[in-house]
């Protein structure tokens, strides 16, 4: 939110856009879950807000549901879903959307330049997967699979684990199950406090596996540092190219329908 803000803020001391109309950061709080998402989607919507910022998997599912309906019976009236940081490659193949914008470089994308990365690692043998339990975290977990088998099919995955997004406090069994596994590496798209805690409860028990993680940036944004030589770290993946296809995906193909209009 105070990005946004900051943005808005430089953008309007320039004059504005479009011949100087000014942007107006409105704040909804959707405590984190889709149902809260599409309660404030629709009191933004009933106040002619046009354009909508959000982020995480889960919640731009919902939205991107939501806007394409809305839109679709009310051509008139068109809403733009500006999506900072939602990461499932679905978002943009089996369930892209004209009314969805992307900015940022999805799992696959992410994947494809970290395993290409860890491929050459020859010090790499055994790799532990713990991601986070919804769209983005299965994404990687899946990328990840897919693309070890091509690339480095001599690697072991000796531990696969799926835990709730933003639940767990303690750390300490999932990290007593890498150190059991003798995974030398831990490959995690985990961010926020997942990671951070994660990494901590590493360090704590002394854990000598190396992290390669998406979002580690997180963790600098915190304020946060990590032992040098404890994470492997390969985050902000804009910019790379496109992963190998993928079998059963797609890229996005969507159009604007004829009967509507682009938001103003």
């Amino acid at each position: 939110m105070k990005n946004v803000q900051a943005a808005a803020d430089i953008v309007n001391s320039r004059g504005g856009v479009l011949g100087g109309k000014k942007f107006e950061v409105v704040p909804f709080d959707n405590k984190g879950n889709p149902q809260e998402s599409l309660i404030v989607l629709k009191q933004a919507i009933d106040q002619d807000m046009r354009h909508v910022i959000s982020g995480v998997s889960n919640i731009a599912h919902a939205i991107t549901d939501a806007v394409g309906k809305h839109n679709a019976r009310n051509p008139d009236r068109a809403v733009l879903f500006l999506d900072y940081g939602a990461l499932d490659p679905a978002l943009t193949e089996s369930k892209c959307s004209f009314w969805h914008f992307r900015f940022e470089a999805h799992a696959d994308t992410q994947v494809n330049v970290l395993t290409d990365y860890i491929a050459r690692q020859t010090s790499v043998h055994k790799i532990y997967l713990i991601n986070q339990d919804y769209a983005y975290g299965q994404a990687v977990r899946q990328a990840a699979k897919e693309m070890l088998a091509v690339k480095r099919p001599d690697i072991q995955i000796v531990g696969d684990d799926l835990m709730p997004l933003g639940k767990v406090k303690d750390f300490a069994p999932y990290v007593a199950k890498i150190h059991a596994s003798e995974a030398d590496s831990v490959l995690t798209g985990n961010w926020g406090n997942d990671l951070s805690l994660l990494i901590k409860s590493s360090n704590e028990a002394g854990l000598k596996s190396t992290y390669y993680t998406l979002l580690a940036a997180f963790l600098a944004l915190r304020g946060q540092s990590v032992p040098p030589g404890q994470i492997g770290s390969r985050h902000s993946m804009r910019g790379t190219s496109m992963p190998r296809t993928v079998p059963g995906k797609r890229r996005c193909s969507s159009t604007r329908p004829n009967t509507m209009r682009s938001p103003t």
